[in-house]
């Protein structure tokens, strides 16, 4: 195994370990910036968020934190669900 594959393996150990301590939940700027010494193709990046997806860590977008409904939500609501 080469040293950049052992140091890679390493980090996505780290990274598991990020998401169990945050109650299985990682921010995809986390995970981005964990590999940024890295020159990943879109398919690696994509084999990051399987393995994390089959380790029961979520990945979510730091927009989901903020307060209130995304706008994509708020385009979902039915006219019957609204109170008034």
């Amino acid at each position: 195994m080469s040293e950049v594959q052992a140091s890679f393996e390493a980090k996505l150990q780290e990274l598991l370990a990020l998401g169990r301590a945050n109650k299985d939940v990682l921010e995809i700027d986390k995970v981005n910036d964990f590999f940024k010494g890295f020159d990943l193709s879109s398919s690696q990046i994509d084999k990051i968020y399987e393995y994390l997806e089959s380790h029961s860590i979520i990945v979510i977008h730091n927009t989901d934190l903020e307060d209130g409904p995304s706008d994509d939500a708020l385009l979902e609501i039915d006219d019957a669900d609204l109170p008034f």
